[in-house]
């Protein structure tokens, strides 16, 4: 049966769900950059494969330890939490149009335009996420970024609309609710983590974001500050250790582990062919460099679906800031060398906040939060969210 939780309006509560992990992080309202953490916590996901929600009760005893546990080290309760998850999505751009009353775009202007562009129909049983206007033109004047206060009579708007199942989202919501919690708002983590993990003059320039996660990985390519294309590739963390546990005949719990604390990718040093790997086992002996290749070839598998995906539009030559990647896979040393080596194209880890994996996704999503959160309690017009987020940089 639901209950009501009392929610401490000073804090900010972000929740990730992953196909492999779900993880909360709190922080404390502020308009300082970067925040400060205080609590992050994780479990091991149970109950979703895919996103779909295979097991009610076990994805609910998770959400209750995750949630708990961070409550416990923030000293403090709360109710409300930003949820970022990674449902099957459906991506179009739309156009919408108003005149100009006043013959100055004003910022009623702005919000009806982008309200006309979001009147459109949606797949069957979808729910609305995102709206990111991408660009303006005024009269005659084309691709403006902010047309507040330019002079003209007719007014249009580019925005990129995402949705999602509407049944997954009551699903998770019920799952929350069961526990006395309640959704601020869902993101999609693929768009909370490209906005929030590349900076304005990437996103001009070209840039490609890759999450790899625990069985697939998910790109979003951005061209002139817009999103030129966003991606889905079947190849993950999961799926690089299933290939080493077959090459070298191990169980994946141990392959998993040797890929984790040992693995490298060094294609291009020089390594002793009888040059042992440490394992955990006395008993067990793998070549250093036979699994450094194995790794080299499902990693390349990787890259390789990546350039394909970008092939059809060319964006691999368009993209001059490069790619982004995160994830666990993408910590491993000698992955970002092999990217860029592969790829052609500069290649990095994301710059903010902390080096670590774990958590560089679930800042974006407070991030994300602080943005959304700013303009939940005020009435500045829907370009103020992406405004907001390149002060933030």
């Amino acid at each position: 049966m639901a209950f009501f939780k009392l929610n401490d309006d000073s804090l900010l509560v972000s929740l990730d769900i992953g196909s492999y992990a779900v993880r909360c992080s709190v922080f404390k309202k502020s308009d300082q950059i970067p925040f400060k953490l205080l609590a992050f916590t994780e479990e091991k996901t149970q109950g979703l494969e895919e996103s779909r929600i295979t097991d009610f009760e076990s994805l609910s005893l998770v959400f209750s330890e995750v949630l708990s546990r961070a409550e416990e080290l923030c000293s403090s309760s709360f109710s409300e939490v930003w949820l970022g998850f990674s449902p099957p999505f459906y991506s179009f751009r739309s156009k919408g149009m108003v005149a100009l009353s006043s013959k100055v775009v004003t910022k009623e202007d702005l919000d009806l335009a982008v309200h006309t562009a979001c009147a459109v129909s949606l797949p069957y049983q979808h729910r609305h996420l995102h709206s990111r206007p991408e660009a303006f033109s005024v009269d005659s004047q084309s691709e403006v970024l902010n047309p507040l206060g330019l002079s003209g009579l007719r007014l249009e708007t580019e925005v990129r609309l995402i949705s999602a199942p509407n049944l997954y989202c009551k699903n998770l919501n019920r799952v929350l609710k069961n526990l006395g919690y309640k959704p601020k708002a869902f993101f999609h983590n693929l768009l909370a983590f490209g906005e929030n993990l590349t900076t304005f003059e990437q996103k001009k320039n070209g840039v490609c974001f890759c999450d790899i996660g625990h069985k697939s990985a998910r790109g979003l390519v951005y061209l002139n500050n817009k999103i030129e294309d966003m991606f889905f590739i079947p190849i993950g963390a999961y799926h690089l250790s299933q290939f080493l546990s077959s090459q070298f005949n191990l169980s994946f719990e141990l392959a998993e582990d040797l890929k984790n604390s040992s693995a490298e990718l060094l294609f291009n040093a020089y390594i002793q062919e009888e040059e042992p790997l440490e394992t955990p086992q006395a008993n067990l002996y793998i070549s250093r460099k036979a699994f450094s290749d194995s790794l080299e070839k499902i990693s390349e598998k990787l890259l390789e679906e990546v350039k394909l995906k970008l092939a059809p539009k060319d964006l691999l030559n368009k993209i001059s800031s490069g790619f982004i990647f995160t994830g666990a896979t993408a910590y491993i040393k000698g992955f970002i060398e092999l990217a860029e080596f592969y790829l052609g194209r500069p290649a990095c880890h994301p710059q903010q906040f902390y080096n670590n994996f774990k958590v560089t996704n679930n800042f974006a999503l407070l991030q994300q939060a602080y943005v959304e959160n700013k303009l939940y309690h005020s009435k500045q017009n829907s370009l103020s969210k992406w405004s907001i987020l390149r002060e933030l940089f």
